[in-house]
This record gives C-alpha cells, sequence and structure tokens, in this order.
C-alpha cells in the first residue's frame, strides 16, 4: 500500500508541475477546482488545494489499507494519475515547441 501510495502522490505532484507550467505559458490550469482555488488564492491557492487533496485521499486510503479492494483502488488510480499528468506534461511540452 505504501509503494502505491507513492505513486498516487507522484501522480499529484506531476499534475501539480504541468499546471504551474501552464500557468507559466499565460494559460489556465486545468479543471474546474485548481480553476477556482488559482482565482481566489493564487499560486499558493493551487499548491495548497493540490496538497490537500493528496493528503486526503491518501489519508483515506491508508486507514483502508486491510482491505484488498482498497488496495486495488489505490494501484488503478495511481497508474490513472501518472497517465493524465504523463500527458499534462507532453501538452506542456507541445505548447513551449511552438
Amino acid at each position: 500500500m505504501a509503494v502505491a501510495l507513492g505513486f498516487y502522490w507522484a501522480g499529484h505532484l506531476m499534475d501539480l508541475m504541468a499546471a504551474i507550467g501552464r500557468l507559466g505559458l499565460g494559460c489556465e490550469p486545468g479543471g474546474v477546482l485548481p480553476g477556482w482555488a488559482w482565482q481566489q488564492g493564487g499560486m499558493l491557492g493551487l499548491v495548497a488545494l493540490k496538497v490537500f487533496g493528496a493528503a486526503i485521499t491518501g489519508w483515506v486510503f491508508w486507514r483502508l489499507r486491510g482491505r484488498l479492494a482498497a488496495l486495488m483502488v489505490v494501484c488503478l488510480l495511481s497508474v490513472v494519475l501518472l497517465y493524465a499528468g504523463s500527458l499534462n506534461l507532453l501538452a506542456l511540452l507541445e505548447a513551449l515547441r511552438g
């Protein structure tokens, strides 16, 4: 479970880096909640939202660590989040190229 949560948090970090990169290009961060956090609190609000979301879901999954279904859900979410973070970073690289 600890390894799955590590990959899950790495996906959250990738998504945060992609959102910060989009902001550096003058674009809005993707998604409704990140956009709202950016408008209300700027960079600190965006980072706080991402960290809070990762911490709360990580805590819930850690509390459910004895259940096989919880482990499978965390592994699935880790893969999805890493995939989404990779796509966001690739889109950012494309925007940087031109």
